[in-house]
């Protein structure tokens, strides 16, 4: 049962993308970011390109790009700092950072509209470290716009929900990215059947034990429960809840 509801949703998510369907109320992420200067961590991302479900690329005014240098071996590609962050093809290149999403280091501190993250915060071992410094960039009233997996719907669905104690404990002991304490969560429920990146259960082991090379566990699973948890536990306004096929959980945020 598990398989053929996720198989429906994928044939959903066909149907939502063959007419152009937008996130359900993707007129307040215009309204807040229209116009304006945002930063993409790990992106660019497709989902907001336009003909996507959350098309904010052709909206916004300009934006810079904040990324991990993941080797071309585990799927990466290369990155050169600069003025290098190609996000539209209509509109001048952003600046590219380099560096770990966790520490955000040169970028100055209140200086964005807004920041976009695409399917990054669930690779990231301590999370509150990132949205910590995420929070730091943001201007006073700017925006967050997150999209994270629904795990119900992907190789995570045997995984339970990380807990908000949990990412908390993380903090407080300064978790860093290195660390691996979730792998043998990670191979023991990742659905590798649902996942097309990985062809066997020894290829998510080999991967999973160099994560620090290039990021791809999914260290915590978060629900849009969590996810509210989250942004309260960060002082910040919830302007937006949406889900969207196949498998995206959508969040705006106020600071």
């Amino acid at each position: 049962m598990e398989r053929i509801r996720i198989y429906l949703n994928y044939v959903s998510w066909v149907i939502f993308r063959l007419l152009r369907r937008k996130v359900r109320n993707y007129t307040l992420y215009r309204d807040a970011l229209k116009g304006k200067k945002g930063l993409e961590i790990g992106g660019p991302s497709s989902l907001f390109k336009k003909g996507n479900i959350i098309p904010v690329y052709p909206i916004i005014d300009s934006l810079d790009g904040f990324g991990f240098p993941m080797p071309v071996k585990w799927g990466g590609t290369t990155l050169k700092g600069g003025e290098t962050f190609i996000y539209s093809n209509s509109k001048k290149p952003g600046h590219q950072f380099i560096g770990d999403s966790v520490n955000l280091g040169e970028v100055r501190s209140n200086s964005y509209d807004f920041i976009l993250a695409a399917h990054v915060l669930e690779h990231i071992a301590n999370p509150f470290r990132a949205l910590k410094d995420w929070r730091r960039v943001l201007k006073d009233g700017g925006a967050l716009l997150l999209a994270i997996p629904n795990k119900d719907l992907m190789f995570d669905h045997k995984r339970p929900v990380t807990s908000l104690d949990h990412l908390i404990d993380d903090f407080s002991k300064n978790i860093g990215e290195d660390d691996l304490s979730h792998l043998p969560e990670i191979l023991e429920l990742t659905d590798i059947s649902l996942d097309s990146y990985v062809p066997s259960a020894e290829f998510l082991k080999e991967r999973g034990e160099c994560n620090y090379e290039h990021r791809n566990l999914h260290h915590h699973v978060f629900d849009a429960n969590l996810m509210v948890e989250v942004i309260t536990y960060f002082r910040m306004q919830i302007l937006s809840v949406d889900t969207a096929p196949p498998h995206h959980i959508v969040i705006l945020a106020r600071k």
